[in-house]
């Protein structure tokens, strides 16, 4: 089985122990991640995470950070493998 690479180093940095391990588990069920950042003006950006399953989008969440819009998307794709209580880090 080949494992997707690692994301972008911005968007992996961004990621807490918990998020890193879950992405860990979508690769490992066949689905890919992709992350997407919108705008750059004063109000901040907005961060698209896509999971998908071959050509297949599964989820999608957008929110005002990784963490946040990972979460969301991880928790539509695998909701038997949500963790119960968010990391905050």
């Amino acid at each position: 089985m080949r494992l997707q690479p690692r994301p972008h180093p911005a968007f992996w940095d961004d990621l807490s122990i918990t998020e890193k391990l879950m992405h860990e588990k979508l690769v490992r069920a066949g689905f890919r991640v992709h992350l997407q950042v919108y705008g750059r003006h004063i109000e901040g950006v907005n961060v698209r995470v896509l999971i998908k399953r071959g050509w297949f989008p599964v989820a999608s969440s957008t929110a005002s950070t990784v963490s946040k819009a990972f979460y969301d998307a991880f928790q539509i794709a695998m909701p038997s493998s949500t963790p119960q209580n968010r990391s905050t880090d």
